[in-house]
């Protein structure tokens, strides 16, 4: 387990003050040398600010992720109300200690509270679009990468996998050339295909949790191309029929998911959609 010392250490590293106070601390690993990260919840009595602390090993994180440093940058850059926002980072004894603002549930847990399933769609697609204008690729977009403040805002987390697409350097490993040559064209084609099992998680949890990715061609990775494969557009539509879901509903998913080739709706295409679904479906849903 971490030595007492060590807690003592990282209790000191984000603050001004010299009696700061923690709560909830969340460790993810045993020790800093084995492991490539841990986190931890961080309360400051003096000033109210609750934060999350992600402590990463520098070595393991530069050789793992896509563009290393580049993307601790890409990232502080963002800013947008469903985006997680960070807030400091430092480098200590070869590790990143990267604080960002704290969420207090993941999506499972406030998709079991009362809640607006509209707008958290609307939400995820509003920071869908905020990043695909600004040329990025999250990537690893699924459930467990959303989460949702005490007011109900969505926030996208977790961007070790995303690509900044445009003026790439020397900075991108060979290995994922292929992808930003894919991405270059169709900027926003793994974070759709991605978005669109979220959103059927929020809407039609109760009908799909046990069996939506046995339907053929639906493949549960961690790697987006696993995530992108068309399917088949009438076994598809039959498949929906049987969960008893409305024909508007039908038509919006077959298009994130049969779709020809790299024929696939940006987040504005199906943001503008869902507002007219809203319109009229709204109430089923609550």
């Amino acid at each position: 387990m971490l030595s007492f010392l060590y807690i003592h250490t990282l209790a000191h590293t984000f603050s001004g003050y010299p009696n700061p106070y923690y709560i909830g601390i969340r460790i993810l690993m045993e020790t800093p040398t084995e492991s490539d990260s841990f986190a931890y919840e961080k309360y400051d009595w003096l000033t109210g600010q609750h934060t999350y602390v992600k402590v990463i090993n520098r070595g393991i994180f530069e050789q793992k992720c896509m563009l290393g440093m580049y993307k601790i940058n890409t990232l502080h850059k963002l800013a947008h109300e469903n985006i997680v926002d960070r807030l400091d980072i430092k480098l200590t004894d070869g590790f990143y200690h990267i604080e960002f603002e704290f969420i207090q549930y993941s999506l499972d847990e406030y998709l079991e509270l009362n809640h607006d399933k509209f707008k958290l769609i609307q939400q995820l697609l509003k920071g869908l679009i905020y990043l695909h204008q600004n040329k990025i690729s999250h990537n690893y977009l699924q459930s467990q990468n959303i989460m949702v403040t005490s007011r109900g805002v969505l926030k996208i987390i977790n961007f070790k996998k995303s690509v900044k697409y445009k003026n790439c350097t020397n900075e991108v490993y060979e290995s994922e050339s292929l992808l930003l040559k894919t991405l270059k064209k169709f900027p926003h084609y793994f974070d759709i295909s991605s978005a669109g099992y979220v959103f059927l998680k929020i809407l039609f949890e109760s009908q799909f949790e046990a069996d939506i990715y046995n339907l053929p061609y639906f493949k549960k990775s961690d790697y987006p191309e696993n995530l992108a494969h068309p399917l088949n557009n009438i076994e598809f539509r039959n498949y929906l029929e049987t969960k008893n879901i409305k024909d508007e509903f039908i038509e919006f998913f077959s298009s994130i998911f049969c779709r020809q080739g790299y024929d696939i709706p940006t987040a504005e295409n199906l943001l503008q959609t869902f507002e007219e679904l809203e319109i009229n479906h709204k109430s089923i849903f609550k």
